[in-house]
């Protein structure tokens, strides 16, 4: 599933690339990641062969090696995708909503991986005083928030693409991938909460409660006031009375 979910992302990559400005160190960069994500997921499944753990794991030389090699080819990987998100943010030859689309994902992405470098040190840190580095307090599952934004990239493309073969002008495609938008930085809010108040994955518990009620009523008065806003732009002027 790991070599799966890193395939996609490359291809998701490779087409956001093709969307931006070429410069001189695209091809280096592109070949770099794309053989660098290769060797990690060439190694995490050595470890996963070997039945060792794939994270967390310096408990002989060979291990704390791969585990190493593993950090630094995601860092790099990571300052390539870096420089594609802050460049997604000039010129791009796309509609507006897919414009959102490819902003919105690779920031995401982008935001993912940081966090992914945030339970990384808090996992070693938990190691350090000899706790668990998977979790957080009691039951909190830190890789949870870590995976929750990785494939914005993957929908919010999806949603604009989709909405476009089903006929909808640019404005209520823009509406929806907000809205997709909206829910995938809601359910990264989630993963934060559950993890770092130490609740598993799906648990249920007041705050969370709280948390999604509030999320679900900024997003549907969101969705309202813009909706009202593109049939109010959509009425035909014939259709607006003289009241003088």
């Amino acid at each position: 599933m790991f070599g799966i979910s890193t395939g996609v992302t490359l291809l998701s990559l490779s087409w956001v690339a093709g969307l931006l400005q070429a410069k001189k160190r695209d091809l280096f960069s592109f070949r770099l990641i794309g053989i660098f994500l290769v060797i990690e997921v060439l190694l995490i499944t050595v470890q996963t062969w070997r039945s060792e753990p794939s994270h967390f794991n310096t408990n002989s030389a060979l291990n704390s090696s791969i585990q190493f090699f593993t950090e630094l080819l995601v860092t790099i990987s990571v300052i390539v995708i870096a420089d594609l998100t802050f460049r997604s943010f000039g010129r791009l030859t796309v509609p507006a909503d897919m414009k959102l689309a490819v902003r919105g994902g690779m920031s995401l992405l982008l935001a993912g991986c940081l966090i992914g470098f945030l339970i990384l040190g808090i996992g070693y840190h938990q190691l350090s005083i000899d706790r668990a580095p998977e979790t957080y307090g009691t039951r909190g599952v830190l890789k949870y928030p870590h995976g929750i934004p990785l494939h914005a990239i993957q929908i919010l493309p999806l949603i604009s693409w989709l909405s476009e073969r089903f006929g909808h002008e640019t404005r209520t495609r823009t509406m929806l991938v907000q809205t997709g938008l909206a829910f995938v930085i809601a359910f990264t809010g989630f993963g934060l909460l559950q993890t770092f108040t130490g609740h598993s994955r799906f648990e249920s518990w007041a705050g969370l409660y709280l948390y999604w009620g509030s999320c679900i009523v900024i997003i549907g008065l969101w969705l309202v006031s813009t909706w009202s806003h593109l049939m109010s732009q959509n009425v035909p002027s014939s259709a607006v009375c003289d009241v003088e």
